[in-house]
């Protein structure tokens, strides 16, 4: 993130990093240029939406249809809550700011914070009351059904490292956010050990 950010800041007008199973939902807009191109967002530094995660739905194998269809539920119990350490937002960053990105829940509290409607206010974690959260968000699809997030856990990862207690790490956030159920259990089971 960091190297994309110091080659590419003084070149766009905003910068938005989102992992390849976060999808920003816009509502009454058809692209994301329209939406980051109001006046309202003109005196903003960084416009911090709320991050939605999606459950597995209790879906055990991969199906061919939409991500929308297959996982529609969103995770309840870490509404409100910091996630693993990290608020649960993130940031679109506007251009020609030169600033160091650790990490993109947190930008910078140096930087002018504004909600999905422009209004100048520090956003701490997911407050879903807030109407902007109605009208602009993040969809994060972090595990899909079980044969997927399995997929991913094998994979490796950025964010948990390569050391043994990896599977395990990811496994608790997995199940803190999922049904236990036997079949999955089973399932992870087979595949990992």
């Amino acid at each position: 993130m960091e190297d994309c950010r110091k080659k590419n800041y003084m070149k766009f007008d905003w910068l938005i990093f989102y992992d390849m199973d976060e999808f920003l939902f816009l509502r009454n807009y058809s692209n994301v240029n329209d939406y980051l191109n109001q006046k309202v967002f003109i005196k903003c530094q960084r416009i911090q939406l709320n991050w939605f995660f999606h459950t597995d739905n209790n879906q055990l194998y991969y199906e061919n249809r939409t991500l929308k269809e297959r996982f529609p539920e969103k995770e309840k119990k870490w509404e409100g809550i910091k996630l693993g350490g990290k608020e649960g937002i993130k940031s679109i960053l506007k251009g020609k700011i030169n600033i160091t990105i650790k990490d993109t829940h947190i930008l910078n509290s140096k930087l002018i914070p504004c909600d999905g409607f422009g209004k100048k206010k520090e956003i701490k974690n997911m407050i879903t009351n807030e109407s902007d959260h109605y009208y602009y968000y993040i969809d994060h699809y972090y595990c899909k059904s079980t044969e997927e997030f399995v997929h991913k856990l094998l994979r490796g990862s950025v964010a948990y490292g390569n050391n043994t207690d990896r599977y395990m790490k990811r496994l608790l956030v997995y199940f803190s956010m999922n049904n236990i159920t036997e079949r999955k259990i089973n399932y992870l089971i087979l595949i990992i050990i």
